[in-house]
């Protein structure tokens, strides 16, 4: 007799999981043609690095600011409506981009501004989503949904930097920025009009005390913050050394960005037979080492290297972001999900401005090779670092 309301409820799940799903791939699609063509046009009208450089650092710093009292906000209020009013925001600051692009107006100023609103709306809705997974989805359906999950945000950027960088090349910015606004519309109606039941759990606190046994929640949350920083630092490379070192367009900025994103999703296909066979640490270890090792070797050769190398880093990047999530699931409870991962948000967009601004001095002064060893170097040192905090036993 209870088969029924199970399997109803199963689809229930997998509706809502679809759900979260869609509307995470539609605001990373929006959220990535706005930022790569702000880069673009940031890139085009000064050609200074140090302007790319605070371009990334306006996504980052409202998102450091901001994620703390995010992730306080998704535990404590329903998180399907921080993230509805966050994406209307985005896409009325995607309207004010085409307006300014209309009227010839993207100047730098105006560029950070709005950058700086759409990131604040980022910080508002990453610890929400998080959030809704731990009521959406069973925690042993956790890590098949955290690759999943990474796939969404992957393919958007993907889609997104690959039509982006061609449509900046082919069309005006207006109309790039006209389908950034209406992908943070769509995805604030898949998101803000959930309706859940949280799921029965296998999780007991006793469950996740065995866990914080071996693992020290602070190394769990500087390790998903290292990856943050390889984000925004390698960004603001990405557009200096193709355009610029490379003298590439902007169609092959939006190749390499798309080719990077196809690396994400081998990752997250794999990931779970990968999580079959190593131990989440040495994945997120492994996966970090192997990063900054590309890293290193990206500018050293021509671009047909580079469009092979950087697809590569983000594989083996994928396998540590991934990684670092489950961990972060796997030490905190369901109710403080939202506050983990705005903890871990601030964390990490805390370190990218500091990092980006020390690569960006370095390119400037010495070349962009020494921007890329020193990434390298940082995202080794910091694992390291985190890695430490992570398993050092307290003493009694």
């Amino acid at each position: 007799m209870s088969i029924i309301p199970e399997i109803s409820l199963r689809a229930e799940e997998r509706r809502l999981a679809w759900r979260l799903l869609s509307g995470t791939f539609a605001y990373t699609f929006g959220n990535g043609i706005a930022v790569i063509a702000a880069a673009l046009i940031m890139s085009q009208t000064t050609g200074d690095p140090g302007s790319i450089g605070v371009l990334f650092i306006m996504v980052s710093l409202p998102q450091a600011l901001l994620s703390f009292v995010a992730g306080r906000m998704a535990d404590h209020y329903s998180p399907q409506r921080i993230c509805l009013v966050a994406n209307l925001i985005s896409a009325s600051g995607g309207g004010g981009l085409l307006l300014l692009a209309v009227f010839g107006e993207l100047t730098p100023y105006p560029l950070y501004f709005f950058s700086f609103l759409l990131s604040a709306c980022t910080a508002m809705i990453f610890p929400a989503t998080n959030a809704l997974i731990r009521h959406c989805v069973r925690e042993e359906q956790l890590p098949r949904f955290s690759s999943r999950f990474e796939i969404a945000i992957q393919a958007g950027s993907l889609i997104s930097v690959a039509i982006g960088g061609a449509a900046m090349d082919h069309f005006s910015p207006a109309s790039v920025f006209l389908v950034s606004a209406i992908a943070y519309f769509i995805s604030g109606l898949l998101i803000g009009s959930l309706r859940y039941r949280s799921p029965t759990s296998a999780e007991t606190d006793a469950d996740v005390q065995q866990v914080l046994n071996h693992y020290r929640p602070a190394g769990a949350l500087l390790l998903y913050a290292t990856g943050n920083v390889i984000i925004t630092v390698t960004n603001t490379l990405m557009v200096i050394l193709v355009v610029q070192y490379f003298s590439a367009s902007a169609t092959s900025l939006g190749i390499a960005d798309a080719l990077a994103g196809v690396g994400v999703i081998v990752s997250s296909l794999l990931y779970t037979r990968i999580h079959k066979q190593f131990p989440l640490v040495v994945i997120i270890a492994g996966g970090y080492l192997l990063c900054a090792i590309c890293i290193f070797l990206q500018p050293r050769f021509g671009l047909s290297h580079y469009f092979v190398l950087f697809p590569l880093g983000t594989l083996f990047y994928g396998f540590a972001r991934i990684g670092c999530r489950q961990l972060i699931y796997s030490v905190c409870r369901r109710e403080a999900t939202g506050r983990f991962f705005g903890y871990a948000n601030a964390a990490g967009l805390a370190l990218s401005v500091p990092a980006t601004l020390a690569v960006s001095w370095l390119v400037r002064h010495h070349d962009v090779m020494m921007g890329y060893t020193a990434t390298g170097l940082f995202i080794i040192s910091g694992m390291v670092v985190a890695l430490y905090i992570l398993l050092f036993k307290r003493r009694c």
